[in-house]
């Protein structure tokens, strides 16, 4: 069974590290229900989502062409 979460944070709130954090809490508790490796995607052209993903160690795993631009697919363990 897939299960997809989609983290978004308020424009009012960006820049402060909740996204980080959010992503951080959401692992975390994917962990403790025993989902590893953890698959997180995001597009390219989104540099805030991949910085948000890489400082939770996310380790690009490959990018793919999709209808709407290049996603990138990490891997976190």
């Amino acid at each position: 069974m897939k299960r997809a979460i989609v983290l978004d944070i308020r424009p009012s709130q960006r820049g402060k590290g909740l996204g980080i954090l959010l992503l951080q809490l959401t692992l975390d508790r994917a962990r403790a229900m025993g989902i590893t490796p953890i698959h997180v995607h995001c597009h390219k052209a989104n540099v805030a989502s991949a910085q948000m993903i890489l400082a939770n160690h996310g380790r690009l795993a490959s990018e793919i062409d999709d209808a709407s631009g290049v996603i990138q697919r990490y891997l976190v363990d």
